[in-house]
């Protein structure tokens, strides 16, 4: 098993040059003069948070999402005060401490959402997710997702294997979005936190790759705006992953295509933002 394991780990090292060559669209080599060290607007938001969560992992799942929310520094602290207010108004009492926004249990009425799943309980679970995925398009957050169909694949060294490139292009999306809308800037990736730590070490040790400049194929990084590494966290100590959480779990249902979901009120409310949607 573990000999399988490491082939499918190699496998995913080895082939995440040629994805990005395929998933791509290849950035200009000749930088501009900003990059060639021109003073950026006094006004410029230099540092970015990129959250990126995943959905659909489960075998029976019909689709894999991976997607990303990029929050400009000065947005934290509002965002996080106004997700509290949606607490403080529309949770239930004995709900609200050490709340989370987990689309799947608003949605769906499970686990402590369970008393809640009559019509009047429905109602209420549905206008708390109105009001927290409203908060990406009342801030701007642009959104960007890659999403992958499984088409009945149940071997596990496969899925592990897509997933990994899917990622793979959702980060070099994100990268598209700082060359296109935020070129002088930089940001910061956070993830939620992976079932084994192996798992978070071969994410990160792709995004090392990523932002190195390779000498034999003479390629330049690829991510030229990730700095440091990726970073993982509790989705309950962050409201970036749980808006993540969100964005993913409803464009993995509206990938999905199924006949008359309720989630697609929901997509609805964030297809605007989205900046880049890959599906492969």
């Amino acid at each position: 098993m573990e000999s399988k394991q490491r082939l499918v780990n190699d496998c995913i090292r080895d082939l995440i040059v040629d994805v990005r060559c395929a998933y791509r669209d290849d950035l200009p080599d000749t930088p501009t003069s900003r990059e060639r060290g021109a003073k950026p607007p006094s006004n410029l938001d230099l540092v970015k948070v990129i959250y990126i969560d995943e959905a659909g992992s489960s075998f029976e799942e019909p689709v894999f999402t991976w997607a990303a929310v990029v929050i400009r520094d000065s947005q934290w602290l509002k965002l996080e005060r106004e997700a509290q207010a949606i607490i403080d108004h529309f949770v239930p009492e004995e709900l609200q401490s050490d709340f989370e926004f987990h689309a799947c249990d608003l949605f769906g009425g499970s686990e402590n959402w369970f008393p809640w799943r009559n019509r009047t309980g429905k109602e209420l679970r549905f206008e708390i997710l109105t009001e927290f995925i409203s908060l990406i398009k009342r801030y701007r957050l642009p959104i960007i997702e890659c999403s992958w169909k499984r088409d009945g694949e149940r071997d596990a060294g496969i899925n592990k294997l897509r997933q990994g490139v899917a990622f793979s292009v959702c980060v070099d999306s994100v990268e598209r979005w700082f060359v296109q809308n935020a070129r002088a800037d930089v940001g910061m990736l956070i993830a939620d936190v992976q079932g084994q730590r192996r798992d978070e070490a071969i994410f990160k040790e792709e995004i090392l790759r990523a932002r190195r400049v390779s000498s034999l194929y003479r390629r330049r990084a690829a991510l030229r705006h990730i700095v440091d590494t990726i970073h993982f966290a509790g989705s309950h100590e962050s409201i970036g992953l749980q808006l993540a959480d969100a964005c993913a779990f409803f464009i993995k249902r509206h990938h999905a295509a199924k006949p008359n979901d309720e989630a697609n009120q929901f997509y609805e409310l964030l297809r605007s933002r989205i900046f880049r949607s890959r599906l492969i």
